[in-house]
């Protein structure tokens, strides 16, 4: 984590484990995390992206995406060496 992010993460309510452990968006009282949080960003760049969020939330494609969220999470420090 950056030095000072810890005002932010008490500002919005998440915990040190939250934020290393999933992407989040945090948009008034709507709290999104994963592969729902990667869709709405998707959905907010727009064009072709757009599309790519809103079939992200599409089961079963959402299941998929919620399986290669937690991969990707989980390895993404073997995935910075490349």
């Amino acid at each position: 984590m950056s030095p000072g992010t810890e005002p932010d993460l008490d500002r919005m309510n998440l915990s040190k484990s939250d934020a290393k452990r999933s992407l989040w968006w945090i948009e008034g009282d709507l709290r999104l995390a994963g592969h729902k949080a990667v869709a709405k960003t998707l959905r907010r760049l727009g064009g072709i992206w757009r599309v790519l969020g809103v079939v992200m939330m599409i089961p079963p494609v959402s299941w998929i995406a919620a399986i290669g969220y937690r991969l990707v999470a989980a390895n993404r420090h073997r995935l910075t060496r490349l």
